[in-house]
């Protein structure tokens, strides 16, 4: 009896062993097949039109153009698994529909699973830049192209939205994140007609890191879209303050999304900014939430994009006053958000001389702001 219990002993050790082994290779494999695999297109060829979703899907897309009333384009995806794609630090995207082909240079990936991960990249050699992002297997991010640029918003079980906007031809709304800027020492300037120094408001201090920002949402927005925007433009803020130079420093997070019944008072974005910065349900709001800065997402059709309180007269960073609106019929709602947000943290960016580095972090072509 004991030379058979020894024997199996020896045999179940053996075969341990073996499934080890057999466990390493497969795991090798997998690895390498991360790292080396044959190249595949991020997006599936076939395209899902909007008679082909679910009734959940439909809902998110109506909420998510609102109704149609957005004006760029838009087009139904399947994003494939991102470890499919990855390969020697390239991965490649070519959008449906379109002679548009995008290879994209991987410089960041924070990988969990093909649920949770942030993969960032630039396009080729070039300014242009891809962000993206899965949350629990919530998609999201941003595709900027020569032409075109697109925000990816998730459809759940239906696969993803992008939205689709053209660069003008100033390219006054072209991306430019990839590229970031070392810390410069400032030149001095002499005061403008009002006695303000360019740098006078690139300050962010008492606060450094981990600031707060909740999104409020009128009710002519979806929650699903307006938490989809909320993490794109959070997403951009950071990346870019990673690429200006300045990790550890300036960071955002979500405080949360939430709907408001505040509405705008006239055109004049700014204008309702200062309203929304008054209203006292917003503000309980804020407090609720702990909130640092607050943006309102709303269809408004506001002359601008984005708005803050006027900077020349309540000069940021004010508690009182971080309070801004981005108009969703704008293009590029993430760009926009990441925009406004940055002049609540005093940085000026109307101009490459002004404010610290951190306030030139290449969201935009020509118009620099924070991330």
């Amino acid at each position: 009896m004991d030379f058979f219990r020894v024997n199996e002993c020896r045999l179940i050790f053996r075969i341990a062993v073996l499934w080890l082994c057999s466990l390493t290779i497969v795991s090798t494999k997998c690895t390498r097949a991360f790292a080396q695999g044959v190249r595949t297109d991020l997006l599936l060829p076939d395209t899902p039109d909007y008679a082909s979703l679910s009734e959940n899907g439909k809902h998110l897309f109506d909420g998510l153009t609102n109704n149609g009333q957005y004006h760029g384009e838009t087009a139904i995806v399947w994003m494939r698994p991102i470890a499919e794609v990855l390969s020697n630090n390239r991965l490649q995207i070519t959008i449906p529909g379109r002679a548009e082909q995008y290879d994209v240079h991987v410089k960041t990936i924070e990988y969990s699973d093909d649920r949770n991960y942030k993969v960032y990249g630039t396009v080729s050699e070039s300014l242009l830049s891809v962000l993206l992002t899965s949350r629990n297997g919530m998609k999201g991010g941003v595709i900027q192209g020569p032409e075109r640029s697109y925000e990816i918003c998730d459809l759940g079980d239906d696969g993803q939205l992008l939205l689709g906007h053209e660069n003008d031809a100033g390219k006054s709304n072209f991306c430019a994140s990839g590229i970031g800027s070392a810390i410069q020492i400032q030149p001095e300037h002499e005061p403008d007609e009002k006695g303000r120094k360019p740098g006078d408001n690139a300050k962010i201090e008492p606060c450094m890191n981990n600031i707060r920002v909740l999104f409020l949402h009128g009710n002519n927005v979806s929650p699903m879209s307006a938490m989809n925007h909320a993490y794109n433009t959070l997403d951009v803020f950071n990346q870019t303050v990673t690429n200006s130079g300045v990790a550890g420093t300036a960071f955002v997070q979500l405080a949360g999304v939430v709907q408001t019944t505040f509405t705008k008072t006239n055109h004049d974005i700014k204008l309702d900014a200062l309203a929304l910065s008054n209203n006292a349900s917003v503000q309980n709001l804020c407090n609720q939430h702990k909130a640092d800065l607050v943006l309102l997402l709303n269809w408004e059709g506001h002359a601008d994009a984005g708005g803050v309180p006027d900077p020349e007269i309540y000069h940021h960073p004010n508690s009182s006053r971080s309070f801004a609106i981005v108009d969703l019929s704008s293009p590029s709602v993430p760009v926009v958000g990441a925009h406004e947000l940055s002049h609540l943290f005093g940085c000026n960016h109307e101009n490459e001389s002004f404010g610290l580095p951190y306030a030139q972090g290449y969201i935009f072509l020509g118009q620099y702001t924070s991330g």
